[in-house]
């Protein structure tokens, strides 16, 4: 288990959370694929799970239920005090490639979403694969600091770009009615 991660309750059903676990996900849970410009391609992928800060009980409690991630503050909008019902807020993210696949994968094939997230889930799973493929390449060459991420091909950059831009659009062709 991750430092500084609490074991997940004895008293609690581990199948009935992992069902409401991926229920509560389809809602308020974000699969997250992104690149930043540059030289090299630097891919991020995570997931997360914002709350307002009076929730962050949840967010332990799941954080011990998937043994990994992070808890952290919200950092985007602070407190507005020209919007009444804003609210600090806390952020559940994972972002070890190890851990989406390790940790995360597994749980939402386990517990199959059945909302808007079903949707994302394989686009982003395919990123998180085409990550760990890259990863597990032998580093070639050094940078300034040292060490470097392997080099992305041509072909990995574009394949990736795509998936980017396939997790934005997913949910836009799905027809509300049906």
């Amino acid at each position: 288990m991750a430092s500084g991660i609490l074991p997940f309750p004895a008293d609690i059903d581990r199948v009935a959370f992992g069902y409401w676990l991926s229920g509560f996900v389809d809602g308020e849970g974000c699969f997250f694929l992104g690149t930043y410009p540059g030289k090299r391609v630097f891919a991020l992928a995570r997931f997360s799970i914002r709350l307002r800060l009076d929730d962050a009980p949840i967010l332990r409690l799941i954080q011990s239920y998937l043994s990994c991630g992070i808890l952290r503050p919200y950092r985007g909008i602070q407190r507005d005090p020209c919007r009444r019902n804003s609210r600090p807020q806390m952020n559940f993210v994972v972002h070890s490639v190890d851990d989406l696949l390790t940790n995360i994968a597994p749980h939402f094939h386990q517990f199959p979403l059945r909302a808007k997230k079903a949707l994302d889930f394989p686009v982003w799973l395919r990123g998180v694969q085409l990550m760990q493929g890259i990863k597990g390449r032998p580093i070639r060459g050094f940078g300034n600091g040292g060490g470097t991420y392997p080099r992305w091909t041509a072909a990995e950059r574009f394949a990736f770009t795509d998936l980017v831009l396939e997790l934005k659009n997913v949910r836009a062709f799905v027809d509300p009615i049906e």
